[in-house]
């Protein structure tokens, strides 16, 4: 391709870019639905962002990130997902990056000439007249979509083109050796597919009889560090914390309730508290008064219950009681509580001792499922090494030609899809696949690797149903297409670091307020 056809596609790269623009226009310019004029005069007044003085404003970043969001939206994602994806955050960050660029283009003197900006202009057909640009078109759609004049439009719209010329710079260096490119061919063109079948453990555990007293006596025997280094590492299973048999009474009262309506629920919690006191069953008094539903019906039981139960303040007041103890009146969100104590238990943990026999038969089980899964693991490998192949031996569900994101309830034939020398793993295997992977790409062929392989808690037995190595002449049809996506892949290793380089330099002050108000935070 010519300097002059690059140029040429570039620039109607960015004429596309400019239609964009005109669409952000249609949805928050005059007379749209999506920006009234008290609203874009105060989005006018207000920047999301100062990138080295120079404003990024709310009313050009709500359009960038309108734009984005309804494509996202097309997908059913509501504003508040784009939120937590980080959506915003990547539209305002290419519009700083955007900026940092022009400022460095305008530092390094690169500029758009007129015909550059003209030949763009005469591009967009939004401007045009019978197919022929139109001055008057193109002004009043600038004017009554965009909000500027022509001269603000095209000082913008010099600075872009600007960008993009400095941007061409840097990217001019991304240049590929033959040998780069070669070695992409040796990664990319060598390929595998693997056929194969996990046998999981928790597949076998109900396979597992209950064992003998003397085999589990002798097992606990054996195994007395593993039990101990189980013990220690699920401490929390064996430990019980303090907790309190309870009920409670609650008095709702609305979060921004008024004084007054604060007051009489106050003296309501208070002449309850009263009656229990005095003698009244907390149960009945209860069930006649408590604003929770949930436990009204059951006189207000909470049963028994740990500090978690009850906000700071309130679990301490509890916890602090004597069996048969009331709390005051303590509000919540919810309102103002009363709580009786009407049992204690300290926090206690169970000795090894106590618990030794029930870690050693779960060890013992999880030893013998482990056997089970290897042994049937092993006679996969045999019957395939026979004949049958395993899709035969282990018929994949319906459906499953690819990996399932859910574990397999029985051993189950399933593709990995073709996948390179370069990835880091089986694609659909969970664990290190490294000695599986390292395997597959020393077959000359498809055909089966006669060993078991041990992938997470998975015993996996593999065939190659596709294997291809790199070839010369695989590689000189391949070439002018991989040199290409070598170029590509270079090109955004420099921006990136040309990008991060210029955000390094300068000063950079993001408006959080006016970004939430701007995508309706």
């Amino acid at each position: 391709m010519n300097e002059s056809s690059q140029r040429t596609k570039q620039l109607a790269s960015l004429a596309f870019i400019i239609l964009i623009g005109v669409v952000f226009a249609l949805q928050f310019g005059p007379g749209s639905r999506g920006c009234d004029a008290r609203l874009q005069a105060e989005q006018e007044a207000s920047t999301v962002a100062v990138v080295n003085r120079r404003e990024i404003t709310t009313r050009d970043f709500a359009r960038a990130y309108a734009n984005q969001a309804a494509q996202y939206q097309g997908q059913g994602l509501t504003n508040d997902i784009l939120k937590q994806l980080g959506v915003p955050k990547g539209v305002l960050d290419n519009m700083v990056n955007s900026e940092l660029i022009a400022q460095d283009a305008e530092a390094n003197g690169v500029t758009a000439s007129d015909d550059e900006l003209r030949e763009l202009l005469f591009q967009v057909p939004m401007f045009q007249r019978d197919g022929v640009f139109n001055r008057e078109v193109y002004e009043q759609n600038v004017r009554g979509f965009m909000g500027k004049s022509a001269t603000d439009f095209e000082t913008e719209l010099r600075r872009s083109l600007a960008a993009q010329k400095q941007q061409d710079l840097i990217l001019s260096g991304a240049l590929v050796s033959d040998d780069e490119v070669k070695a992409r061919y040796q990664r990319e063109g060598n390929t595998a597919d693997l056929t194969y079948v996990r046998f999981l453990p928790a597949m076998f555990a109900d396979k597992v009889p209950e064992p003998t007293a003397a085999q589990l006596s002798a097992f606990e025997a054996a195994n007395a560090e593993a039990i101990k280094a189980r013990y220690e590492s699920d401490a929390a299973l064996y430990s019980e914390p303090e907790k309190v048999q309870a009920r409670q009474i609650l008095i709702s009262l609305p979060e921004g309730a008024s004084v007054a309506d604060r007051a009489k629920a106050t003296e309501r919690a208070s002449a309850l508290r009263a009656e229990v006191t005095g003698g009244k069953d907390f149960a009945e008094v209860a069930r006649a008064n408590s604003d929770d539903q949930g436990t009204r019906a059951q006189g207000g039981e909470l049963g028994w219950v740990d500090r978690s139960a009850f906000t700071q303040e309130l679990s301490d007041a509890v916890f602090g009681l004597e069996v048969g103890g009331v709390t005051a009146p303590i509000q919540t969100q919810y309102g103002l509580h009363l709580v009786k104590v009407e049992g204690k238990r300290a926090a206690s943990t169970r000795a090894l001792a106590e618990v030794s026999s029930d870690i050693a038969r779960s060890l013992y089980k999880k030893e013998k499922a482990q056997e089970l899964a290897r042994a049937a693991a092993d006679a996969a490998l045999a019957a395939a090494k026979g004949g049958r192949s395993l899709s035969e031996q282990f018929p994949a569900p319906e459906g499953g030609a690819t990996p399932a994101f859910g574990a397999e309830a029985k051993p189950e034939a399933r593709r990995s899809g073709i996948f390179t020398a370069s990835a880091s793993g089986v694609p659909g295997l969970m664990g290190d696949s490294s000695q599986l992977l390292n395997a597959t790409f020393k077959l000359k062929a498809p055909g089966l690797l006669d060993e078991v392989f041990t992938v997470g808690d998975a015993y996996v037995v593999a065939q190659a149903t596709e294997r291809k190595e790199p070839t010369d002449e695989a590689f000189a049809q391949q070439a002018d297409a991989l040199r290409e996506e070598a170029r590509e892949a270079k090109k955004i290793e420099l921006r990136d670091t040309y990008v991060e380089q210029l955000r390094q330099k300068a000063k950079i002050t993001i408006n959080e307020q006016a970004v939430d108000a701007a995508i309706g935070g």
